[in-house]
């Protein structure tokens, strides 16, 4: 099985742990700052079966991205990234996020999410039990 791609869709400064975790496990990586690069990356990378996003961005908010994502031509998963554990993740999820996360991150949480959303991917019929990780 080919490693996953995933897309990073945040601030360059925030961006880093979720890198380096996602880079050692050889998951193949673009990057974001904003809805804008998010829009353009996925209609230069079909490869991209995860996008993991910001909450909030400078031009919008994981929603737009969400919206991206259902236009696309094929299924792609949206891992939501808050900046601490809330009471948005319900609401997050019941709106068809995979999944929710906040930091700490860690390696083997992030691997393993990403992992599951990519066979999700594959499978788009196959309801899955959404994560959410803190």
């Amino acid at each position: 099985m080919a490693p996953a791609t995933a897309l990073i869709v945040m601030q360059a400064q925030r961006q880093e742990a979720l890198r380096s975790h996602a880079h050692t496990a050889g998951i193949n990586l673009w990057f974001a700052r904003d809805c804008d690069e998010a829009r353009q990356a996925l209609r230069t990378h079909p490869e991209i079966c995860v996008v993991l996003s910001d909450v909030t961005l400078p031009d919008g908010n994981w929603w737009c991205i969400h919206k991206e994502l259902q236009e696309r031509a094929h299924h792609t998963e949206l891992i939501v990234v808050l900046p601490r554990r809330g009471k948005d993740v319900r609401e997050i999820l019941s709106h068809g996020a995979f999944a929710v996360i906040a930091p700490p991150f860690r390696r083997a949480e992030i691997v393993s999410l990403i992992s599951a959303a990519s066979r999700r991917q594959a499978r788009p019929g196959q309801k899955e039990t959404e994560c959410m990780l803190a």
